[in-house]
């Protein structure tokens, strides 16, 4: 049994292997940016209206009252065909091109008619009022997006603008999961008394889809030897594999022993974690092996410490686990000999992040977790720790 700082600093050593893909904008949603985005063109392309209104010369509309004749109507998408002149000016709608001559825009509320061809500015503007000069957003090569970036809605409307149909992201881990036990009932079939539902499957399926990996679920199997080695050979062809159940020390726990036959090097099994004490890493070439305990809290401890920085790096994330301080909101303990990841809610009061403790009875206990915002640390064998206290904690947004 490892402390929990080597073991994760042992499976964050071992480096992913990072593929590109090139898609269409509407598949990269939510995935990373492989490369650096240069802009094509100045944006805007062209000086353009921020209102409906007239372009004028802003020395021609130093005073209150100035009347100008209408040379042309100029709407979005077009192009001005005529040159202002002194006294002149032409009705520009929002987002349309300012015709040449032109230095203002006034809103057309603060323009009156006197006729179809003649407007009597009522307000004076200054130059540059009103529209948004060419290139003010950014000039052409400007680095816009760097790799690393998170292609949400945003930042694809930017490669959107710039017209930009696809482009290289980290392509998805391909990840496989598979449940294991006798005890082990999927949802929808005959349960007996001893059994329960499987929840570590959808748990972690669903962890996956969060980070935008659509995971390969491989099923329950049944404590055989012919059928779990059939099974961890199919995810051993993916390049990550989450097993739960069956790592601990128990007559049925074969998985361990199973993967040395199929070529898995054991890196490590047990850490020194509360909840999580049974969990295994192995790797064969560039797959890694993931064994999380059957107990689903431990199983959604275990994925958080070490599955989910492991699968960020994968997909080009930064690392976003890292651990944050906040102040108990009562006592608390721990009385084991290992550290430990206890479930509480957290709230944002007075300055400070406070930590409320939930009850937790042990690492079956789904209902605390699933009402938990994040995973409080006590170290080991802290039997009273009280309120007010500074603890470190992690946020579990999965």
């Amino acid at each position: 049994m490892i402390p929990f700082k080597k073991a994760q600093a042992i499976v964050f050593r071992h480096r992913v292997l990072r593929t590109v893909a090139r898609g269409g904008l509407a598949e990269s949603r939510d995935r990373i940016l492989a490369e650096d985005f240069r802009a094509a063109s100045d944006a805007p392309a062209f000086d353009r209206s921020l209102f409906d209104g007239y372009a004028v010369r802003a020395a021609d509309v130093r005073r209150p009252g100035t009347p100008l004749r209408i040379i042309e109507e100029v709407f979005a998408g077009q192009r001005p065909r005529k040159t202002l002149q002194k006294g002149t000016c032409a009705w520009i709608a929002t987002g349309a091109m300012l015709p040449k001559g032109a230095d203002a825009v006034v809103k057309k509320e603060d323009v009156g008619l006197l006729s179809g061809d003649c407007a009597v500015v009522q307000t004076a503007v200054k130059k540059g009022a009103n529209f948004t000069r060419k290139g003010s957003y950014f000039k052409k090569g400007r680095c816009l997006l760097r790799r690393g970036t998170l292609l949400d809605a945003a930042p694809i409307g930017l490669l959107a603008s710039q017209g930009v149909k696809g482009v290289g992201t980290f392509r998805p881990p391909r990840v496989a999961v598979l449940s294991t036990g006798d005890e082990i009932v999927e949802a929808g079939r005959p349960r007996q008394r001893t059994q329960i539902w499987n929840a570590s499957a959808p748990m972690l399926l669903a962890a996956l889809n969060r980070l935008g990996i659509e995971g390969r679920y491989l099923g329950c199997v049944k404590d055989r030897p012919g059928a779990l080695k059939k099974k961890l050979a199919q995810g051993l062809r993916d390049d990550v594999l989450i097993v739960t159940g069956a790592v601990s020390a128990g007559k049925k726990d074969e998985v361990p022993a199973m993967l040395k036959k199929l070529g898995v090097r054991i890196v490590f099994h047990r850490v020194r974690i509360r909840p999580g004490k049974p969990v295994l890493f192995g790797v064969r070439g560039r797959r890694l092996v993931f064994g999380l305990p059957g107990n689903v809290v431990s199983s959604l401890v275990t994925f958080v410490l070490f599955v989910k920085p492991v699968l960020e790096r994968f997909v080009g994330r930064p690392d976003r686990t890292s651990f944050e301080k906040g102040v108990l909101t009562k006592a608390t303990g721990n009385d084991s000999g290992r550290l430990s990841f206890l479930p509480g809610r957290l709230e944002r009061r007075g300055g400070r992040d406070r930590i409320t403790p939930l009850r937790f009875c042990d690492s079956s206990d789904l209902r605390a977790a699933a009402n938990a915002d994040v995973f409080y640390v006590l170290k080991e064998n802290q039997e009273q720790v009280g309120r007010g206290v500074s603890v470190p904690f992690l946020r579990i947004p999965l």
